[in-house]
């Protein structure tokens, strides 16, 4: 949401505020390319529902979690497809791997049955518990406890 990318040069502006605008049409900001041989419409990169994801970037996150040995899925229903059944790609493609995928979500998933660790936590609790694993300190010391499920 904070990314504009010119229609006609393909330029990426990345921004420190949020792009898109209640009342844009085809994804249009209102900005223009800065370049002035070019200044074309301004874009933001925002996927809504009913549109396709892009292609390109659809076929490499496939690529990745093909590749991947571990999968973790924050804060997600897995609802929508294709992108909810990626993070499982590499257990399904290569039974012999020991690729394994968690999912940390408050609320059950279509998906609960095919991971391998299951947390009920907030991403929040969840990253908490992890930095004070790997660095010894924590951004917040009121962390409640987190629930694993097997």
């Amino acid at each position: 949401i904070f990314t504009e990318t010119c229609s006609k040069c393909a330029r990426v502006y990345h921004r420190d505020y949020e792009v898109p605008l209640d009342d844009s049409v085809d994804h249009e900001t209102g900005r223009t390319c800065d370049d002035t041989d070019c200044g074309g419409d301004l874009r933001d990169n925002i996927v809504h529902f009913e549109e396709s994801l892009p292609w390109h970037e659809l076929k490499m996150a496939n690529c990745k979690f093909v590749g991947s040995d571990l999968t973790i899925v924050l804060g997600s229903s897995l609802r929508v497809e294709p992108a909810a059944s990626l993070p499982f790609k590499s257990k399904r493609r290569n039974k012999s791997l020991a690729a394994k995928t968690v999912i940390v979500n408050l609320q059950t998933t279509h998906f609960d049955d095919e991971a391998d660790l299951i947390i009920r936590a907030t991403c929040d609790e969840v990253l908490d518990f992890v930095a004070k694993a790997l660095v010894g300190e924590s951004w917040d010391d009121s962390s409640p406890e987190i629930v694993f499920i097997d």
